[in-house]
């Protein structure tokens, strides 16, 4: 009997060390370096905020940066890089670092030169490497900021353009994963000679942008660029990333410009966010493409955070992108009014129903989806091949509830927007 009862206490003795070697903050068992696949890379695009919970990511007045990359790599040479994890009162630091091509996969060769405060981790699942910190490389009780040192070597000639995903971790040494702060970014390096034909590229101002519980808005800058002729129209628009995974339709555009070749466009931009979204992460993405498609030639993004801290102020309704209007978007507007004209919904607001009317003059693929304040679409009222004159179509809101809706229309490449309320 003495030596069957022997078997559940080894068991109970063995998950004991297990509970005692791991469960005393998480932060003990990752100093050795965190997993992989939260420096905020796709398709996921998780971050070390899924352990160090105690702050939403970007926010806190720290930073991380990646410094050292050209602005155009040439193939197979390699490149001393740096990477700084900051913020002041701070005590205790890490990063995660990784570099992928357009498709997903490993961009380049990144390279361990210090070995006692770095390492490497090759990761089959995603094809890709991740740098980051080893235990030593926390180092423990050094305030304010540290600095790590590697290389990267740039992939063969072809690829094209690689994406950096950095994630730091500005810790205050406490054993826990509590009062920890999160960092991310990404940059684009373009292949040199081999830049991508369109360029696209958004700046938030002020980061990190903190949206209140009750919405409000944020400003960036949108640059847009035709870098190789020749010169034809192409388009422009943004959309957002839920915290779900799922995504908003356009918020910015979609727009048709055409500027000269190598002409960079700058416009300040607003963007509303509706009180009605969830609270969370969310990255704000701009494309720029010869057409609205997926995927697109090229793409920004940002990340914005929805607090769920009431504060005082109105409620925000609608998802407005405003601002300084994109050059060329009147001309292009006029143009093609004579090949395609939205004339909108009629009643406008309405309840339950209302009409939206749009004019071809000449037979074209229609596309007409409705979107909800959150960006979820709602229906696709048409889709599929449409004679040139003048169509209408009812859009019946009886099941839904009270707010402003954005119709969409798509008819071949030319594309307009809109917004009804229903008022129940």
């Amino acid at each position: 009997m003495k030596r069957r009862n022997l078997v559940p206490k080894i068991q109970f003795s063995i998950a004991l060390i297990i509970t005692l070697t791991f469960l005393p903050g998480m932060v003990l068992a990752f100093s050795g370096g965190p997993p992989d696949h939260v420096c905020a890379d796709p398709p996921d695009y998780t971050n070390c905020t899924m352990c160090h919970s105690s702050f939403t990511v970007n926010s806190g007045a720290g930073y991380v940066a990646l410094t050292g990359l050209p602005t155009a790599y040439t193939p197979g040479t390699t490149y001393p890089i740096s990477v700084t994890t900051a913020m002041t009162g701070q005590l205790r630091w890490g990063f995660e670092l990784t570099a992928i091509k357009a498709d997903g996969s490993r961009g380049g060769q990144l390279v361990v030169t210090d070995p006692t405060n770095t390492q490497l981790s090759v990761n089959v699942t995603y094809n890709r490497d991740f740098m980051k910190h080893t235990s030593a490389g926390s180092f423990p009780g050094t305030p304010n900021s540290h600095t790590w040192t590697a290389s990267w070597t740039a992939p063969i000639a072809g690829t094209g353009t690689v994406t950096f995903f950095l994630a730091g971790n500005a810790a205050n040494n406490s054993s826990t994963n509590a009062g920890d702060y999160i960092f991310i970014m990404n940059t684009n390096v373009h292949q040199a000679g081999a830049l991508p034909s369109l360029d696209v590229t958004l700046s938030p101002i002020s980061p990190p942008i903190m949206v209140p519980m009750a919405g409000g808005s944020f400003s960036f800058n949108a640059s847009v660029q035709r870098t190789v002729g020749p010169q034809a129209p192409f388009t422009v628009w943004a959309r957002a990333k839920n915290p779900n995974g799922t995504y908003t339709g356009p918020l910015l555009g979609p727009v048709s410009i055409n500027p000269p070749v190598g002409t960079n466009v700058t416009r300040l931009r607003n963007q509303n966010i509706p009180g009605s979204w969830v609270t969370g992460f969310y990255s704000y993405l701009g494309y720029a493409n010869t057409s609205f498609t997926y995927p697109a030639i090229d793409s920004s993004t940002f990340t914005f955070t929805k607090l769920a801290t009431l504060v005082d102020g109105p409620m925000v309704w609608d998802f407005n992108c405003y601002g300084e209007p994109f050059p060329f978007e009147m001309e292009e507007t006029s143009a093609l009014a004579s090949e395609f004209r939205m004339m909108g919904a009629n009643p406008n607001p309405f309840n339950p129903t209302t009409a939206i009317s749009y004019k071809l003059q000449a037979s074209r693929n229609v596309s007409l989806k409705v979107f909800d304040a959150t960006g979820r679409l709602v229906t696709e009222l048409v889709n599929g091949w449409r004679e040139a004159g003048t169509h209408e179509v009812t859009f019946d809101g009886s099941n839904l509830s009270s707010g402003v809706y954005l119709y969409s229309i798509q008819a071949g490449p030319q594309t307009a927007t809109g917004k009804m309320v229903l008022m129940k």
